[in-house]
C-alpha cells in the first residue's frame, strides 16, 4: 500500500483477482480504491468526534454494510475505504450506547480534527448520500464565481 500511495489501481484487478481466488471477467467493473488509514499512513491516531480525543483510539475492524463510499471525480468514479475505529474513553462513558463509541476513518468531524495538513490530503467531500472527489469541489469555487449555476456545473459533471 505505501509504494503505491494507498491506491488501488483498477489496472491491477486482474493480478488481485488471482489472489483472492476470483475469476477476473468484466474489466469495465473494476474501480480504483483510494484507502484512508490516518494511523499507517500518518502515523497519528483518527481522533474521535465525540470527545474530540485520539489518546485511547484503536482499531475496530470494517463497517459491515457500507465497506467503501463512491466518489464522483472528474473523469471516473472511484471508491473510499476505511477502517471503523473504536474509542474506549467514550465506551467507558456511555456502556449501554454502542453507535457513540465506534466511527469510520473518514468521518467528517474527525477528518476535521486532525492536524491541518492531514485534514487537507483528505481526498472527498461528503454529504448524507453523495461524495465527491475535492477537485471537483476546488473547481466549483471559480466557476461559480464565473456565474455558472451549480445545476450546470451538475450536468456538465455527470456527463
Amino acid at each position: 500500500m505505501k509504494q503505491h500511495k494507498y491506491w488501488i489501481r483498477s489496472e491491477v484487478s486482474e493480478f488481485m483477482c488471482s489472489q483472492l481466488g476470483i475469476q477476473a471477467d468484466l474489466q469495465g467493473y473494476y474501480r480504483d480504491v483510494r484507502l484512508w488509514l490516518p494511523d499507517e499512513q500518518f502515523g497519528i491516531d483518527p481522533v474521535c468526534p465525540s470527545c474530540k480525543s485520539n489518546k485511547r483510539i484503536r482499531v475496530h475492524g470494517y463497517h459491515k454494510k457500507t465497506i467503501a463510499r463512491k466518489l464522483m471525480a472528474l473523469n471516473a468514479s472511484y471508491y473510499l475505504m476505511s477502517r471503523r475505529y473504536i474509542c474506549h474513553t467514550c465506551k467507558n462513558d456511555n456502556a449501554s450506547e454502542e453507535d457513540q463509541y465506534t466511527f469510520m476513518g473518514y468521518d467528517h468531524e474527525s477528518v476535521k480534527l486532525l492536524p491541518r495538513k492531514l485534514s487537507y490530503e483528505f481526498p472527498a467531500f461528503f454529504t448524507r448520500k453523495h461524495a465527491m472527489d475535492m477537485k471537483i469541489v476546488d473547481l466549483m469555487r471559480p466557476l461559480r464565481d464565473a456565474n455558472v449555476r451549480l445545476e450546470r456545473f451538475h450536468d456538465v459533471v455527470e456527463e
